[in-house]
Parts: structure tokens; C-alpha cells; sequence
């Protein structure tokens, strides 16, 4: 089947568990319930929602159907090859649908074998191992479970992947081995693997016995949001649980595919553009099977650097890449509000200054009042509810991040991003480490198609451009000169300005001794005095707020970093 167009929007995954041998009288109101979840979901993430399935007999397929029904998008996960696979599902009719399902579905991975195919333990291996898959990659685990929680679960059930996505996989044997988790645990931890929606599923095996904590005879069908006490959710209801439950982690991946989807012209050329960087001159893609994922990651990377750069030009002015609106002329650059705002403050020394000297004149003090209100009001009613400062930084760290996967995956490192990044941040910005759960499926499946790492396009794209971004080449200086520059030039202007605003205040001493009839003049000299220092402490501030400095020395590291790997690897 063709491969469907690369999105921009970041994908929102529900992965599936649940049991093989459901009661038959259950299904409709399972089935019903099911539908009613997916369809919510739906309404608010739209393309971006996707079901991620081992496409197993009973539930997985259930769920499937009616995922299809509503058009979303399949990622299918096979926990072994296809043949051993299929000999595990119980019926005939079941195998048919399995390899229908497979052929129909948006993406296909295939977990490595991890251990001896004549091994005693090789199914249950396996099938721990696409549990600890779900539990890792998915945004919501839908559970279609009976709710029995033996002390011992069978490994890669139910009951076992829901404890997996409880406490962690850190000492799983099939987590240990994988390559696909390999390096990515530590005791230490302790994030947690997100909400489970539990839709009760009596089993045929042990003749329909449903069990929810702190609840009496639930029936088949009802839903309840976990790991907190079972908090039952009702049809509409899944949304403002989740929202309840996890309020930054599906909120924030909402608000950034808002941002995506809402490029004006001007961002949607910008995002080509990215794109564009992403391809380097002269080494060619890999193809084949590997191309839909390669455009797709490339696609997931344009698109938060582009979201961060609207910001950054919110905040700082017009970054390099973006122009401004259409309608502003081209030839003028745009201030960002933290130029505007530190500027302000030598403005309102001025205005304060003139309605102090030229005779406590009311229209130098209403101008100085109102030039706060706006200040005031602007920052109250704009700046702070747009949350400018706290998008930009965000976004710029998922797309670096985004960069790593990329360029994992063309290293055929099958390794998510969302295993290591931002460990030490995961309570303020955890839902970037969220975010990236869903790329690291697309990263998975370049890396598994591809034969032998493609070297060249991870050393042109990735070490070769960030090292000139950060040091630059003999023709165009890098990052870390450019920020040296600039904050020579913030620091000289700043002693330049502070030196005549004392030289004009030492002046004033003799003309108000000698010359008493120069009020005017005095009047004048008076402002200069206290204004031009005003205006160095905005030199000064503008460069401290944008860290000209620091971030000098930072690229000059990073650029340090990457041309020595360059080095490495033509060596």
C-alpha cells in the first residue's frame, strides 16, 4: 500500500492490550465502549491519533475494527516473525484477520528476536517484550482486562503490561535484552508510564468473573481511568479525565499540533525551508521501505523548529530564517516584546525626567502613566496567558530532540529519544519526553529497515551542519561568534553610554555654579544625565537576558563536539 503523506501534527498513540477469549454476550457493550473512547478522542487530537496493536485475536482485533470504522491510523507491532506469530493465535479466522490487518496497516514493526528461537521461554519472551513496548510508547493504554491481578501474571498479558505501565520495566528480562531498550533504565527512575483505561472483559476461561477495586459487580463495557482508584468514566467522559489526570502531558501535545496546524504563509515556507536543511546537498536518501519513516521524522523535527521560532521572534525579533508578517515592510526589522520592554525603562526615565524639568508639565507625566498601562496590559493580556518564554524553550528542546532521533534512526539505532532526554526534568517538562513516544516508533522502524547504517547522511546532516551552526566555516561565522559579537557590541555601547550620561553630569557642576541663568541648558543636561545611563542598563539587560555570553561559550563547546566526531569518523 502507498505510504500515507507525511504529518506535521505529533502523533498521539493508544496502545492496546487486552484478552483473546472474550464472553460473546459481552461484546457489544465492550465493543460499544470501545468505539465511544476512540471517537472522543478523535474529536480533539484528530489525524494525529493512532492505535499501536500486536493485532492478537480478541481484543486487539476488536479494537481495531472499530479504530478502522473511524478511519485512524494503525501501527502494528508483531512480537516475533510473522509465521511463529500467527501459530500462537487460536483459530483460523484469527490468522486471516491478522494478516489482513498487517497488509492494511499505516506502520509495521517487528520486534527482535531476543533470544534462541528452540528456547523454552521464547514466546513469553517475546511477548514481555511488546508489552514493555506498550507500556514505553503509548500516550493511553485502553485495557480491555477482567481485572484479575494475580501475584504472578503471565508474562506479556494483561494483567502484566498494566503492571509494567504501573511500576516500570527497569527489570524485565525482555526489556534488558532488546536493542530497541537497551542502556535506557535506572532505578532512579521514577516517571511514570502514563493512564490506563480499563474497559472491564469477562473471560470465557474463567467463566466471566470481572474484579474493579472499590467497585461492586461492574459491568461489561464500563470504563475506569487508572493507575490512581479506579475513577469510572463515562461516555464524553475520557477527555476532561485525562485532562484531570495528566493536564500538561496531553494538553501541551495538543497545544503544539494547534500551533503546527495554524502556520500562516509565512511559517508553512519557513517549514519547507527546514525540510530542506534536513536533506544535505549530494548524499542521497536511502529509499525503499525507509524513506516513509525518513520523511516522516524530518517532518516531526520541521515542524516544533519552526513553532520555536515564531516564538523566539515574539520574544527576541525576527529570527534569521522567518521574515516577518506580510503586511510589515521588508526592510524594516521587528523588535521581539524583551527589545520593547527593556527599552522602555530609559523611555520612561526620559518621560519622567521631562515632567520633573520642563515645569511638572501633566502631558510628560500622562504619557509616562500610560506608557506603563499599556506595558501592564499587554504583558497581562498577551504575553503571560500565551506562555511565550515557556513555548519557545519547549519547543526548542523537542526539536533538538527531535534531531537525535532522526539521526538515530538513519544510524539504525533503534533507541527512543523518549528513554533519555530531559531525565532530570520530567516533573516541569515531562510532557516532551511524552511527545517523543510516538517518533521513537516512526526512528524504530527506519532503523529496522535499513541494512547498515547510513553513514554518510547522519555525518552530512547532522555532525557536518551542527558543527558549522555552532563554530561556522572561513566564510560564515558560526553561532558561537556571532554570539561573541554581539556581546562586545552590547558591552561597548554600554560603557560608551554610561561614561558621557557621568561625563554630562560632571559638566553640569560648573555651569550651575557659574552660568545661573542656564535653566534651560541645566533642564536638558538634567535628563541627559539620568536617560543615557538608562540606556546603558538596557544594554546591559538586553544582553543578559539573551545570555549572549554563555551562549557563546556553549556553541563554541557543541562545535567542539561535533568536529571532533567529524574527525572520528574520517579518521
Amino acid at each position: 500500500m502507498t505510504a500515507p503523506a507525511p504529518s506535521q501534527l505529533f502523533p498521539v498513540v493508544v496502545g492496546v492490550s487486552g484478552h483473546i477469549d472474550i464472553v460473546p454476550d459481552a461484546e457489544p457493550s465492550i465493543r460499544a465502549s470501545v468505539a465511544s473512547a476512540l471517537a472522543e478522542l478523535q474529536k480533539t487530537y484528530g489525524a494525529a491519533l493512532h492505535v499501536l496493536t500486536g493485532l492478537a485475536e480478541g481484543a486487539d482485533q476488536l479494537v481495531v475494527q472499530e479504530a478502522r470504522k473511524l478511519s485512524i491510523r494503525i501501527i502494528a507491532a508483531l512480537p516475533m516473525p510473522m509465521a511463529r506469530y500467527a501459530a500462537t493465535l487460536p483459530s483460523a479466522a484469527g490468522r486471516d484477520i491478522l494478516a489482513d490487518f498487517w497488509a492494511k496497516a499505516d506502520l509495521h514493526l517487528q520486534l527482535p528476536e531476543i533470544c534462541d528461537p528452540a528456547a523454552a521461554d521464547y514466546d513469553e519472551l517475546h511477548f514481555e517484550q511488546l508489552g514493555v513496548l506498550l507500556a514505553r510508547r503509548s500516550h493511553l493504554l485502553l485495557a480491555l482486562w477482567n481485572g484479575d491481578a494475580p501475584m504472578v501474571p503471565a508474562r506479556g498479558g494483561t494483567a502484566d503490561v498494566i503492571a509494567m505501565r504501573a511500576g516500570g520495566t527497569h527489570h524485565r528480562v525482555a526489556a534488558q535484552r532488546s536493542p530497541w531498550f537497551r542502556e535506557s533504565f535506572t532505578r532512579l527512575d521514577l516517571s511514570r508510564g502514563g493512564p490506563v483505561l480499563h474497559i472491564v472483559t469477562p473471560r470465557a476461561k474463567n467463566g466471566g468473573i470481572v474484579a474493579v477495586p472499590g467497585q461492586t459487580s461492574p459491568q461489561a463495557g464500563a470504563s475506569f481511568l487508572l493507575p490512581k482508584p479506579p475513577q469510572a468514566v463515562g461516555v464524553g467522559g475520557l477527555l476532561a479525565a485525562l485532562a484531570e489526570d495528566d493536564s500538561q502531558d496531553f494538553k501541551s501535545i495538543a497545544t503544539l499540533n494547534r500551533r503546527i496546524s495554524a502556520f500562516r504563509p509565512d511559517g508553512a515556507a519557513v517549514f519547507a525551508r527546514q525540510l530542506g536543511y534536513l536533506k544535505p546537498d549530494g548524499v542521497p536518501d536511502p529509499g525503499g521501505k525507509a524513506q516513509p519513516h525518513l520523511d516522516q521524522l524530518r517532518a516531526w523535527q520541521a515542524a516544533p523548529d519552526v513553532a520555536a521560532q515564531i516564538y523566539q521572534r515574539k520574544l527576541l525579533d525576527v529570527f534569521p530564517a522567518l521574515p516577518g508578517p506580510s503586511w510589515w515592510p521588508g526592510n524594516i526589522r521587528l523588535v521581539g516584546v524583551i527589545f520593547a520592554f527593556t527599552a522602555l525603562v530609559p523611555l520612561a526615565v526620559l518621560l519622567f525626567e521631562s515632567h520633573v524639568g520642563f515645569a511638572h508639565n501633566p502631558y510628560w507625566l500622562t504619557a509616562y502613566v500610560m506608557l506603563f498601562l499599556a506595558v501592564i496590559l499587554y504583558y497581562r493580556l498577551l504575553v503571560l496567558p500565551g506562555r511565550w518564554q515557556d513555548h519557545f524553550q519547549d519547543y526548542r528542546a523537542l526539536a533538538e530532540a527531535m534531531r537525535v532521533q532522526l539521526f538515530w534512526g538513519l544510524a539504525a539505532i533503534p533507541d527512543g529519544v523518549a528513554d533519555y532526554a530531559l531525565r532530570q526534568q520530567r516533573g516541569e517538562l515531562g510532557w516532551i519526553n511524552f511527545a517523543l513516544r510516538g517518533p521513537a516508533l516512526w526512528a524504530a522502524g527506519l532503523a529496522q529497515s535499513l541494512p547498515t547504517p547510513h553513514r554518510d547522511l547522519v555525518t552530512a546532516g547532522w555532525i557536518k551542519d551542527q558543527g558549522k551552526y555552532f563554530v561556522g566555516s572561513a566564510t560564515k561565522p558560526g553561532m558561537a561568534q556571532k554570539n561573541a559579537r554581539w556581546a562586545h557590541r552590547n558591552e561597548r555601547w554600554s560603557e560608551r553610554l554610561l561614561y558621557v550620561g557621568i561625563g554630562t553630569a560632571i559638566l553640569m557642576l560648573p555651569i550651575e555654579i557659574y552660568w545661573h541663568n542656564a535653566h534651560l541648558l541645566l533642564e536638558v543636561l538634567t535628563i541627559l544625565a539620568a536617560i543615557l545611563p538608562a540606556i546603558s542598563a538596557y544594554f546591559v539587560l538586553s544582553a543578559e537576558l539573551r545570555a549572549y555570553a554563555a551562549h557563546s561559550h556553549s556553541y563554541a563547546l557543541m562545535g567542539r563536539l561535533f568536529n571532533h566526531a567529524l574527525g572520528a569518523r574520517q579518521a
